[in-house]
């Protein structure tokens, strides 16, 4: 047995040698953030046998969004608690878990939702959180993007949340082709009513509020993130318009504007929600 270990410390000291220095232990550690960070295997515990996987760098943010920082406010404070919902723009997938979480500490198991998101890259992750928390019977999941084009539209690629249809905004990594969801396709795999539509999907909210009319109007509740190629927020009073037009009301500020100056232009965005008026058509 101790030959054994002897051998095994051996074979282990081209590895462990030089992590005896400092340099060379943060140089690695480097290098697995950037370059392996899903070896790392990273998982953050909740309650009641849920967890948070951190697959990549950039689940970070998202991960701080939801379950940290509150990026959606007390939602929960001023709607019930959704038993079926649409996640557009699910990234990785925690929006959904955390709902998912407040069902199983209310000790409610009858929920369903949708999971949609341009980003070809959120497939595979968002079904791994889903996955790993053994929520595959109760959540669908669609790689598409929202628009009002049929077929394919090119996608640009960027790191954290900001990949969009968008070509023009800078940090653009790769373009993909992507494939739009149509409403129908929605409606079909997802049949109405819904309870709760959460929109976070970088420009084009306006995208499915001008063409996707006959999904959100099933819905109760609208949580919309709106962005606006300006520091005032004139895109906020646009969701406004339109989702009182088709007989919504606002309810709240869920998340008050923020501006974000890049490259010579001005960018803002928050978050809303909106009531499905009682009788509306």
């Amino acid at each position: 047995m101790n030959f054994l270990k002897a051998v095994r410390k051996i074979l282990k000291l081209p590895l462990t040698l030089p992590m005896q220095f400092a340099f060379v232990r943060r140089r690695m550690a480097f290098e697995l953030k950037q370059h392996w960070f899903s070896d790392l295997d990273l998982v953050v515990p909740l309650t009641d046998d849920f967890c948070c996987p951190i697959p990549e760098l950039d689940s970070f943010f998202s991960f701080s969004e939801i379950f940290v920082t509150g990026e959606y406010g007390s939602l929960l404070q001023d709607i019930p608690l959704p038993a079926r919902w649409i996640d557009l723009g699910c990234h990785t997938g925690y929006f959904t878990l955390y709902l998912a979480w407040q069902h199983a500490l209310a000790g409610n198991t009858n929920w369903r939702s949708l999971l949609i998101d341009a980003d070809p890259r959120m497939e595979k992750l968002a079904k791994a959180t889903i996955k790993t928390n053994r929520l595959d019977g109760q959540c669908t999941i669609l790689s598409g993007l929202i628009s009002r084009h049929e077929g394919e539209r090119d996608f640009a690629l960027r790191t954290g949340m900001g990949s969009s249809s968008d070509l023009d905004m800078t940090g653009v990594q790769a373009v993909k082709r992507v494939r739009t969801v149509s409403p129908a396709e929605i409606l079909t795999v997802f049949p109405p009513p819904y309870d709760l539509i959460k929109v976070d999907i970088e420009g084009g909210e306006y995208d499915f509020l001008e063409h996707y009319t006959e999904v959100y109007t099933k819905a109760s509740f609208v949580l919309l993130e709106w962005h606006s190629p300006d520091r005032e927020g004139a895109g906020g009073d646009r969701a406004r318009e339109l989702l009182t037009a088709h007989g919504f009301r606002f309810v709240k500020t869920v998340r008050p504007r923020r501006e974000l100056y890049l490259e010579g232009n001005w960018y803002s965005s928050g978050v809303q929600l909106y009531e499905r008026a009682a009788g509306a058509a």
